[in-house]
């Protein structure tokens, strides 16, 4: 039997951890155990100052992209300001509507910009090479080959 003194201690053990692991912001990815451990601060003081500063600008994407393989969502043809068309490995092609905004591509239903279908993150765009860090359904980096016309 717990002493009644001690009775509130599991419950205010829980309530630190669950407060600590809501209120702390770890980004994981890309960083070794050292840079994780040099790169940890609350996210109370981290993400208020954390804004996308990284702006791409809609020419920049124009034109077609390929992946160096050929799978789901190998070739992106952003045919317009507002067009995109996708090939795929089998015999689809998808087309939608899209937007750019900071560093994230936004995916609408063709006919209906009302209908949001995917938010894509851009880590990296130049005049040859486009990486998401998600796109679509696929949650692993994806990188596109810009080619030549």
């Amino acid at each position: 039997m717990i002493p009644k003194s001690w009775q509130p201690f599991p419950i205010i053990f829980f309530l630190f951890w669950l407060i600590l692991a809501l209120f702390w912001d770890i980004d994981t990815e890309d960083l070794s155990d050292r840079e994780m451990q040099e790169n940890r601060k609350p996210i109370l003081t981290a993400n208020m100052s954390k804004k996308r500063e990284k702006i791409i600008n809609t020419p920049q994407i124009l034109g077609t992209w390929k992946l160096p393989t050929h799978e789901l969502y190998h070739t992106l043809h952003f045919a317009n300001y507002t067009d995109l068309i996708i090939d795929n490995h089998i015999d689809t092609v998808f087309r939608f509507t899209y937007k750019l905004r900071n560093d994230t591509l936004f995916l609408y239903q063709l006919d209906n910009q009302a209908v949001l279908l995917y938010t894509n993150i851009i880590r990296h765009l130049n005049h040859d090479t486009l990486i998401f860090k998600n796109f679509m359904e696929k949650a692993e980096p994806q990188v596109y080959f810009k080619v030549k016309d």
